[in-house]
């Protein structure tokens, strides 16, 4: 039940297609064409079908068999489609192979073109073919469970696709590959011999390569040392690479056999244990580290449908126990195939059609000391074709396959994979959140404890939100005004298995606590409007062109006293200045809390000065400045997004750089005064996407840069000296901001003050 469906017919095309055709000479070539086909010379197999379709051009069974070959081959499976398009056009309930006059295609036309179209990556094509097919034939029928598991490994695929691993391929050049398919590659777990596969001029042929240093000798062609009577094909390698074990390649009945090297030579080959072969096929064989243990697959009756996959274990006299079906959890009603354990012992990998496939075969691994829940090894070193034989290596990290692509220098070559190991992170957000009503979304920033590097920020008003993540330490913090901050420390370990880690945060609800009454802050909030020399000139904020006027006098220093406690003020509209002279707007005295962060502007004769662009109340994303560098977008308690470039301690340079900037188009940008010359600052976070300043509500003034290495720099606060940064540094831990430094000013992080 489990088997792919195989149409070509052997032996039984038409002789007789059209009636002026010489059906001799037509019957021989097709005779050839299936001995070459059994053969595995797919090139030799397609040169006679395309002799024998300019003789029949209009046969839909012809172009069949030529597109079925074509799926057959490692580097030319995409020109199959044209010619199973073409065979759809005419194929037949009622075909009959055996008739000497069949022109039509089976209806199986569909199904193939469907794989095919799958292959290529053309999903929705391949839902249409594969609906087609399903149309043609009853539920009864036995292929109708495959074609279903078809059409939901097209939405696997979907899926897959968009969330690709990061891998590393290493092709291991022309000591060992060549202009053949090499395929079937298993290297001993002590990394020193490897055994392959290739398909070659003589059929089949087995080679052996033994490593020295990091330079793998040149392949010895050993098949005639392993057999002369079978064409066999590797299938595993004991732990110190002295016993290959193989298979038969053989349609009809698959053994299992295995050779010991002694030193010099390869044993020929003898066939394993009959508790490993039957009657039935056995099509593969792989051990453990110590050889006690064999897991290999058979489609003997008492599995669960096809090809399962089976161990068997020595016991302490070295006689081979029962043979033990691994189960539903690993075996489905579809195929099973090349099983291969770790050296650990820990996890098994294997190929599969079903489970959740996204195309043919796709390759797995289980965990057999935990939970036992298969995992897909995903995309791309899965792909929507067919994907077997990944032999691991110490952990789930390396491994070897063989495949075809733009690199190759043959058919197929083998490959040492290498995978940066991505987990899903799941999330969700539970208790009194999941009751109450949202109306501001949650800010979720995770944080790599290792490098104190940002990995993700989220925002979304959803109680669920997934991102990928490496195995690795890390601090995940979810703010929302309506919540409790919620921070937590999780672990994910490298020889994690799954796919997905699962993370619950439990926010609870902010109570409405009137506090204490606490000693009274003045805070004298001036406006420092640009300081204008020699000439007044037009400026404009808000967008708001404000006259000119006769002279300007520079205000004296003035000292800011503001807490991350945001004071209560009433809702005031901003004012529309007349004049552009520097006004400082009387003191307002108001009740707040205890200050608790500070920025201090001390009595000094230094200034700086700077160049800004705008001030807005609904904030543009810094990426729209492409054409600025150094752009500091600063956030301050008066609720404004304020844009400033550069600071300088010559107006006269300001001024230069306000005109460069007026010249792209920034026709209201002005000067603006800063009341000292600013040297370090205490950077929040970096991070690879951009997250609106609000979410620092509680610090009075917040700014952003993007640098040069695409990283969002989130920096509190500018000092003059390291020393009273230092003092606003430990409060800030304490408010939670764990991961806080000072930094140096540098011309990649240009400050300046409201």
């Amino acid at each position: 039940m489990k088997k792919i469906l195989i149409i070509v017919i052997l032996g039984l095309f038409a002789r007789e297609l059209l009636h002026a055709q010489n059906w001799n000479e037509i019957f021989y070539l097709e005779t050839d064409a299936e001995y070459a086909l059994e053969e595995k010379n797919f090139d030799k197999a397609l040169d006679i079908y395309q002799k024998i379709l300019k003789r029949v051009p209009e046969s839909a069974l012809v172009k069949f068999k030529i597109g079925i070959t074509y799926l057959k081959t490692d580097d030319q499976q995409q020109l199959a489609i044209g010619y199973l398009e073409d065979a759809v056009k005419d194929v037949a309930q009622d075909f009959d192979g055996k008739s000497i006059s069949e022109t039509r295609a089976p209806i199986e036309a569909h199904l193939y073109l469907g794989f095919a179209y799958q292959n290529a990556g053309k999903l929705t094509d391949a839902l249409t073919s594969y609906k087609n097919y399903k149309e043609l034939i009853d539920p009864s029928n036995q292929y109708f469970s495959l074609v279903n598991q078809y059409i939901e490994s097209c939405s696997n695929a979907e899926k897959q696709l968009k969330s690709p691993k990061n891998i590393k391929l290493k092709n291991f050049g022309e000591s060992i590959n060549d202009k053949n398919s090499n395929f079937n590659a298993v290297i001993s777990g002590d990394g020193s011999t490897m055994a392959y596969t290739s398909y070659t001029i003589n059929y089949i042929d087995l080679f052996v390569s033994k490593k020295s240093g990091e330079q793998w000798s040149k392949p010895k062609n050993v098949t005639d040392q392993i057999s002369k009577k079978y064409y066999l094909k590797t299938t595993g390698i004991s732990y110190d690479g002295n016993t290959i074990y193989l298979a038969t390649d053989d349609p009809l009945n698959n053994d299992l056999f295995e050779s010991a090297y002694d030193g010099s030579s390869w044993a020929n080959a003898k066939k394993m244990d009959k508790i490993f072969n039957t009657k039935s096929n056995e099509t593969h064989a792989s051990p453990s580290k110590d050889g006690n243990t064999i897991y290999f697959t058979s489609d003997r009756p008492g599995g669960l449908g096809g090809l399962d996959i089976y161990k068997s274990t020595k016991d302490e006299k070295g006689k081979w126990g029962p043979a033990i079906n691994l189960g539903s959890k690993i075996n489905t009603a579809f195929n099973e195939e090349t099983p291969f354990i770790t050296p650990d012992g820990k996890f098994l990998f294997f190929s599969s059609q079903g489970h959740n496939s996204m195309g043919g075969y796709d390759i797995y691994y289980i965990d057999l000391n935990g939970d036992q829940e298969v995992v897909n090894i995903r995309y791309p070193i899965n792909t929507t074709g067919n994907d077997l034989f990944y032999t691991p290596g110490e952990n789930l990290q390396t491994g070897y396959f063989s495949r075809f692509d733009n690199t190759s220098i043959g058919k197929k070559d083998i490959y040492q994979i290498n995978v940066t190991q991505e987990i899903i992170l799941r999330g969700k957000i539970i208790g009194e959140a999941e009751l109450a009503q949202i109306q501001t979304p949650f800010t979720i920033v995770l944080l790599n404890k290792e490098n104190n590097e940002t990995v993700n920020s989220i925002v979304s008003s959803e109680t669920n939100f997934t991102c990928n993540i490496t195995p690795g330490d890390y601090l995940v913090t979810i703010v929302n005004e309506k919540f409790n901050t919620f921070s937590k420390d999780f672990s994910i370990p490298k020889d994690f298995s799954k796919n997905e880690f699962l993370l619950e945060a439990n926010l609870t609800i902010i109570e409405d606590i009137k506090p204490e009454p606490e000693p009274v802050a003045e805070i004298i909030t001036p406006i420092i409007e640009p300081l204008i020399e020699p000439e007044p000139e037009i400026k404009e904020e808000l967008a708001v062109v404000t006259p000119p006027v006769e002279e300007t006098k520079e205000p004296e220093p003035v000292t800011i006293e503001a807490t991350i406690e945001k004071p209560i003020l009433e809702e005031q509209k901003p004012e529309i200045k007349e004049e552009i002279i520097p006004e400082v707007i009387e003191p307002k005295e108001i009740t707040k809390p205890k200050p608790v962060v500070n920025i201090e502007f001390a009595d000094t004769d230094k200034k700086s000065y700077s160049v800004q662009l705008m001030a807005l109340k609904k904030p543009l994303n810094i990426d729209c400045f492409t054409d600025l560098q150094s752009l500091v977008i600063t956030l301050s308690s008066d609720g404004f997004y304020r844009y400033i470039v550069g600071y300088t301690e010559s107006y006269s340079e300001a001024n230069e750089l306000k005109n460069k900037i007026n010249q792209l188009g920034y026709t209201s940008a002005f000067i603006k005064t800063n009341p000292f010359i600013p040297n370090y600052t205490i950077q929040l976070m970096a991070l690879k996407a951009p997250i609106d300043l609000s979410y620092f509500k509680d610090l009075p003034v917040i700014s952003v840069t993007k640098g040069a290495d695409e990283f969002y720099r989130y920096t509190f606060g500018a000092y003059e000296s390291v020393q009273k940064a230092k003092e606003d540094l430990q409060k800030l831990k304490e408010l939670g901001y764990k991961q806080v430094f000072v930094r140096k000013i540098t011309p990649d992080i240009t400050l300046a003050n409201n």
